[in-house]
């Protein structure tokens, strides 16, 4: 029926944006230049999505179980229920949506000025902690925290080491100069 048919393609929205972050975070992950835009991807992929698989698994359980909360009368599961269940997500897996869009910019292509970078992503992400939606503050706070976490490990390395990175150098502040004398 189109009541039906309109609450699964909410719940069907929610599978494509989830399997298309696995996708684009893995690539971000495996590919991108900048460091923190590998740590930030890989974040969304390990703790943001992975506790969206947890929820599916949850109410899963609960079905399976036959819990009150998800079976109603005559063994019957209320299709209202379970987009219930995962309405919260929806905004969430749209603007993980946006970070990931966010942080493929310019990959693949030559121009290296269109590139997302590391300063971008965090500029970014802490602009997002102002949005008003307490679930997007939390993700938002959390993904900051993962980007400067990894920032940092890149410029202990240099003030404990002098040492610059041999990774994601674009993210760093401080560069090598053409013909500059290394003691």
């Amino acid at each position: 029926s189109p009541p039906e048919k309109a609450l699964l393609s909410s719940i069907a929205h929610l599978s494509s944006l989830h399997c298309a972050l696995l996708s684009k975070t893995t690539t971000i992950s495996n590919t991108h230049p900048s460091t923190i835009c590998r740590a930030v991807a890989t974040s969304i992929k390990s703790v943001q999505l992975a506790a969206f698989q947890r929820k599916v698994l949850e109410v899963e359980e609960g079905i399976l179980k036959k819990d009150a909360g998800s079976v109603g009368a005559y063994n019957i599961v209320p299709l209202t229920q379970i987009v219930g269940e995962f309405e919260p997500w929806v905004r969430r897996m749209e603007w993980f949506t946006e970070v990931v869009e966010v942080m493929m910019r310019g990959m693949g292509k030559g121009k290296v000025e269109e590139r997302c970078t590391g300063a971008k992503v965090i500029d970014w992400l802490c602009e997002a902690m102002r949005t008003g939606y307490l679930d997007i503050e939390i993700a938002a706070g959390e993904l900051t925290r993962v980007a400067e976490t990894a920032w940092v490990k890149c410029v202990a390395g240099w003030v404990l080491y002098g040492r610059l990175p041999s990774f994601g150098r674009e993210d760093f502040f401080v560069h090598m100069v053409e013909g500059d004398v290394r003691v």
